[in-house]
């Protein structure tokens, strides 16, 4: 996302800063739209879009932390998934199909990282 945070004229982010926070959700539509173009008109376009689509929830777990918000791309793109706490996904029984994105924490417990 360097890019698109130059292309809006910012190079640090600070969460709760409105003006970054503004920015920021450009930048996310603006991967969104980018993301979009790709799977409508690649040759096998339809294909991907048709498996884009078939996402559930369950299969994109993300943990939440204290620096990075996945989950704000996601939902601006509109990818279905599921937020945990650090101490949640610990206790989850995860299948190899399912993906997780784990964002940046100040304090994730190493048990629970298993």
């Amino acid at each position: 996302f360097y890019p698109l945070r130059v292309l809006f004229g910012f190079d640090s982010y600070e969460a709760g800063d409105r003006d970054n926070d503004d920015k920021m959700g450009k930048a996310y539509e603006m991967a969104d739209t980018l993301f979009r173009g790709v799977l409508e008109h690649e040759e096998d376009g339809a294909t991907r879009k048709e498996k884009f689509d078939a996402i559930k929830r369950e299969d994109v777990i993300v943990v939440t932390g204290s620096f990075d918000q996945i989950e704000d791309i996601f939902r601006t793109s509109r990818v279905p998934h599921l937020t945990v706490s650090p101490s949640e996904v610990s206790t989850m029984d995860l299948s190899p199909s399912q993906i997780v994105f784990v964002n940046c924490a100040s304090n994730f417990p190493e048990d629970d990282s298993r």
